[in-house]
């Protein structure tokens, strides 16, 4: 069935031609915009002032028709077109400007008075757009009292910028000129090719030079006061560098300046080409979610590019975030996945590189452990009843944008970190190298990375790439009689799996597929499935001797295990015989394996063992329940240690001797104006706000956090941490959080992370999920657009199936995806409950 006609907002009387009398054009289905059609270049002109919540823009861009045609489509969203007007060679006349079409993501139409031949055409477009507080576009933050512009235009908001062909594959070049105030500096893609006057008085004209082949998700521009510090020249192309942070925070770029030449040097040997950009702008955002990698002015989360040059921890981020950014010049900048189903060509590829590059520059403090806990990470993702492969159809417009999660990124790495190994560093070195050769400025897919590889390598990648989930690899010794000793692989669903195994005569790998050998000696007194931890898969391996487990190892053992009660295929005798022996060890790689099963039992405990659960948890991890030792963790691993148990262990199971610490951590925080919470403070509140003390107390504190958010800046990160943070006080404050959402203080957006912390904790889901039913309607009203994940948030909620489904039928018109979303939500339930029937009675275990 075709899609309704697009409705026409403006018409406008051509001057060379008479009206066209035809129906507007019919929307293009799905999410893509038509073939046919290409731009090849944008003359991109911005009336920009950061003091001003508004702008103004002109946009010329030349396109090309592939066929006559008597229209094309671009996406602009909340932009109010003013004016619109072709070009050809031999003809000119002014455009047909259709309105929004609805669910498009803001496709337009622009229709031509008569159908044009096939070739160039210039579209010359006059609009006004808004400026934001969020990262969708152009956005306003303000520091020091002063006010910043910063454009985000990752995954689909360059339209909010200007109307475009805002999908991947859709490179053109762009030319840009900023019209910003005198005295503001003025940043974009490319180096600033002059400087002059305004027409109007108090303001400059800047003009910069012309970027090639660029996709409009990487479009940014920056204006305000900044401080600039010359970085000096990066690379083999002598690239000049330049920091632009807030006017004051000079003396904080120096790691910037020190570091990135050595980031640049180590992806340009990779590579064994030269950076390509003709500048590198490093710009610090007051507040971002991370960083981004537009070309040629990479934007920062201003904690993550300003900071003490002298503090270990703050260069070793510095240089992860950067490794990252930089390595999508190449990956995502020059070589641009053709559509967001293969946004994994960009962000895992990005992620891989750059773990490998920060292993290379010392930038871990404990490079195992990292490594290990993205795995988890992933297959934790993976173990979901909604997890999508890496290479994931995009069905709308909204669905790039929620793709950027633990599947693209850890999994993606650890699956090219595996098939790395298994190809041999050098022969993967080559393949990237030809590969990102073949189609530097250009666009690729999933089969044009794969076939860059040995035949059986790429189509066990691709097999990776196309399906969901972690593969199962069972593994056994075969030690019979009149037999040749092996270790025997086979994959449970005749997947090729690169596998590497460990016995005691060395290492040997194997892509198995349905069935494989790996030959021996001797029949192995012990083996390890998945040697050093690095492969992604998960084994099954023989019960029997203890194998000599490295750090890594342990974990990714441990990971097994959890993905196992996941999965239902163990009882809780003997997954909890193994946390036990973990648990027991003074190795805190152990402990934490320990804990990382743990964590996977924890959702599937039933309220009626909760207190059983916990005093055994709290039994075997005595030593870390007391002291500065808690707020104070003396390693990485330690750190970790304690951070699991928190999540697992009910704060009111520490020692006391933990309180006064959390007081004067909970102090610090609300009578300061730090700019956000440190961990400390969430400790402190979760022992505080869960303890045993009076109720009266606790609801004081409460009422302070409030106090402390309602004077914060409205819309600060402040003030959205602060209130996130009252998701770890205890159950009681459930109701109070529900009360939140309707204070006219805060937006319902800001209160909501705290609810969802609530609802996500097994100690206090239970309560809060009570509290929220009865509010339902209330709820999903005050959350919309939020409320689906309101619906997904309660997908845990084992024992409480029926009052779920009872609470949300009468209202999916409510929500958004309906009686599917619900459904979905509902199916999660019921595996939750199913995996809790697979792991059996924990009670009896735990004696």
């Amino acid at each position: 069935m075709k899609a309704p006609p697009v409705p026409v907002a403006k018409r406008v009387a051509p001057v060379d031609v008479a009206p066209p009398t035809k129906p507007p054009p019919q929307v293009p289905a799905g999410a893509r915009l038509p073939a046919g059609v290409r731009p090849v270049a944008y003359d991109v002109r911005l009336e920009v002032d950061p003091d001003r919540a508004v702008f103004s823009g002109t946009v010329a861009i030349t396109v090309k028709l592939d066929a006559p045609a008597d229209h094309v489509w671009l996406h602009a969203v909340d932009l109010d077109l003013t004016e619109g007007r072709y070009r050809t060679s031999t003809r000119s006349g002014e455009l047909a400007i259709g309105a929004a079409a609805p669910d498009s993501g803001g496709l337009r139409a622009f229709a031509f008075p008569s159908e044009l031949p096939a070739g160039e055409v210039r579209l010359e477009l006059a609009y006004t757009g808004r400026v934001g507080t969020a990262a969708e576009g152009l956005f306003r933050e303000e520091t020091g009292g002063r006010w910043y512009l910063f454009a985000q235009s990752e995954a689909m908001f360059a339209r909010r910028i200007v109307p475009c062909f805002d999908e991947p594959s859709a490179k053109a070049a762009w030319r840009v000129t900023l019209v910003v105030p005198k005295g503001q500096v003025a940043l974009a893609n490319g180096a600033l090719a002059s400087e002059r006057p305004g027409a109007q008085d108090g303001t400059i004209e800047a003009t910069f030079a012309e970027v090639a082949a660029m996709p409009s998700y990487v479009f940014a521009i920056a204006v305000g006061p900044f401080d600039v510090v010359a970085g000096g020249a990066l690379g083999r192309n002598r690239v000049p560098l330049r920091v632009a942070v807030a006017r004051g925070d000079r003396a904080k770029a120096a790691t910037a300046v020190a570091k990135t030449g050595l980031v640049v040097d180590a992806l340009e040997r990779y590579f064994d080409a030269p950076l390509p950009l003709d500048k590198l702008d490093l710009v610090a955002v007051p507040h971002l979610f991370g960083a981004m990698e537009n070309v040629g002015l990479v934007t920062f989360d201003a904690a993550a590019l300003v900071g003490d040059a002298t503090n270990p921890p703050f260069v070793r981020r510095f240089i992860r975030y950067l490794a990252h950014e930089l390595a999508h010049q190449w990956f995502g900048n020059s070589v641009t996945p053709a559509w967001w189903d293969d946004l994994w060509l960009s962000e895992s590829l990005a992620t891989w590189l750059a773990d490998r590059i920060s292993l290379e520059l010392a930038a871990f403090d404990d490079p195992t452990l990292r490594t290990l806990l993205a795995r988890e990470r992933a297959l934790a993702a993976d173990a979901e009843a909604d997890a999508r492969p890496l290479r994931r159809p995009i069905a709308s417009v909204d669905d790039a944008d929620v793709r950027f999660d633990a599947i693209a990124y850890e999994k993606g790495s650890a699956v090219l970190a595996m098939f790395e190994r298994f190809a041999g560093p050098a022969a993967f070195q080559t393949a990237i190298r030809g590969y990102v050769r073949a189609h530097a400025g250009g666009v690729a897919t999933a089969h044009d990375f794969t076939n860059a590889f040995d035949p059986a390598i790429g189509a066990a990648l691709l097999r990776y790439a196309e399906a969901a989930g972690t593969p199962v690899v069972e593994i056994t010794a075969r030690c019979a009689a009149g037999a040749p000793p092996a270790v025997e692989i086979r994959a449970r669903d005749g997947a090729a799996v690169p596998v590497c195994i460990r016995t005691p005569e060395g290492e040997t790998c194997a892509l198995a597929a349905d069935r494989a050998a790996i030959p021996q000696r001797a029949c192995p007194a012990w083996l390890v499935g998945n040697a050093g931890g690095r492969g992604y898969y998960r084994t099954v391996e023989p019960a029997g001797a203890k194998a000599p487990r490295t750090p890594a190892e342990k974990l990714a053992r441990a990971a097994d295990l959890g993905a196992a009660v996941l999965a239902g295929e163990v009882p809780a005798a003997g997954v909890l015989a193994e946390l036990r022996s973990l648990a027991a060890s003074r190795d805190p790689y152990e402990r934490l394996a320990a804990l990382g099963i743990a964590e996977a039992i924890d959702p599937l405990v039933p309220d009626t063992a909760r207190d059983a659960w916990g005093a055994w948890i709290a039994a075997r991890f005595r030593d870390r329940t007391a002291g500065a030792r808690v707020f104070f963790p003396d390693s990485a691993v330690e750190g970790e240690v304690r951070d699991k148990l928190l999540h697992v262990l009910p704060a009111e199971r520490y020692d006391r001797s933990v309180v006064p610490l959390a007081r004067f951590a909970v102090e610090r925080i609300l009578t300061s104006t730090d700019r956000m919470p440190t961990l400390g403070y969430d400790l402190g509140l979760a022992f505080l706000g869960a303890r045993d003390q009076p109720r009266t107390d606790v609801h004081r504190l409460f009422d302070r956090v409030v106090a402390a958010a309602a004077a914060s800046r409205a819309e600060s990160p402040r003030q959205a941490e602060l209130l996130e943070s009252l998701g770890r006080f205890g159950a009681d404050v459930a109701p109070r959080v529900l009360e939140l959402l309707a204070d006219p203080r805060f937006r319902p957006a800001r209160v909501w992370p705290a609810l969802a912390t609530l609802l996500a904790r097994p100690t206090t889901r239970l309560a809060a999920w009570r509290a929220l039913r009865d509010r339902i309607p209330e709820a999903l009203a005050q959350l919309a657009p939020q409320g689906t994940l309101l619906v997904e948030a309660l997908a845990d909620l084992c024992d409480a199936r029926d009052e779920v489904s009872a609470a949300l039928a009468p209202r999916v018109a409510d929500i958004s995806g309906g009686a599917a979303e619900l459904a979905r939500t509902l199916a999660s339930i019921d595996r939750c409950v199913g995996r809790r029937a697979a792991l059996g009675n924990i009670v009896p275990a735990l004696k």
